[in-house]
């Protein structure tokens, strides 16, 4: 690793001076490599969806796990929409999505429910994911109940009280994030690599107020079709099977 190209972000009550002659003494010039920097850029391509099955013998608990990729970047204009359709659909903080209304709330197979959705800065490959850590026994119901819970959102859409209540908590949780040094450290990091300052979170933030349902609801058609995404589930077979409810 060289130290010749880098960035950092220094966030709190500290002298400037004092800061810039620490790191000029104990990073700068240190080391240099011979090997030139070259960013790695991902693409998207089309990827077959598949039902894979893992058997993990003599664990206790099972997992399912599903994953979309789709051509986006952070910068796109429908990038609101699909934050806000994740964070409904799973990826939400608390108790108030809906994977975790139905796998957890409702039907108590679901130890930890959710998704989230990873827009590249780079290149076009999006990734949207979801997540169920199950019993076992419980492996196949989890996953019927997710592809349930999938389609009807995508034939029924969101709601209007949907929609104002992903608004608040979406703005409330980045308002959160920005009160901790280390996020906004984090933050400037990112923001230095691409050339963007907090402006573009900002407008990050007014192009979610801006949503409408059927915003949101373009964006779910984007996600959520079971069909469309790739389901793995792993667990322990025999106990499942023990129980009468093989998962294969």
């Amino acid at each position: 690793f060289g130290t010749e190209r880098g960035m950092i972000a220094v966030v709190g009550d500290f002298d400037v001076d004092a800061v810039k002659a620490a790191l000029q003494k104990s990073v700068a010039g240190v080391k240099k490599s011979d090997v030139a920097f070259e960013r790695v850029i991902t693409e998207f391509k089309p990827v077959e969806a598949k039902r894979i099955v893992i058997n993990t013998p003599q664990k206790e608990n099972a997992t399912l796990l599903a994953r979309l990729d789709f051509p986006a970047n952070v910068a796109d204009k429908d990038v609101p929409a699909l934050i806000v359709a994740d964070w409904i659909i799973g990826g939400s903080d608390g108790l108030s999505n809906r994977l975790v209304n139905r796998l957890r709330q409702k039907e108590g197979l679901s130890y930890g429910v959710g998704s989230s959705i990873r827009l590249p800065e780079w290149g076009n490959r999006g990734v949207w994911s979801l997540f169920a850590i199950v019993a076992p026994q419980n492996l196949k119901q989890a996953e019927t109940s997710m592809k349930d819970e999938l389609t009807k959102v995508l034939k029924d859409g969101i709601t209007e009280s949907e929609l104002q209540e992903a608004k608040r908590g979406l703005i409330e949780s980045r308002a959160v994030n920005r009160a901790q040094d280390v996020m906004l450290a984090g933050g400037w990091i990112g923001f230095l690599d691409t050339g963007r300052t907090w402006a573009f979170s900002q407008e990050m933030e007014e192009g979610i107020e801006r949503l409408s349902v059927a915003d949101v609801n373009a964006a779910v058609a984007r996600l959520a079709d079971p069909a469309k995404l790739t389901f793995v589930l792993a667990g322990d077979e025999e106990k499942a099977k023990a129980a009468g409810k093989d998962f294969q």
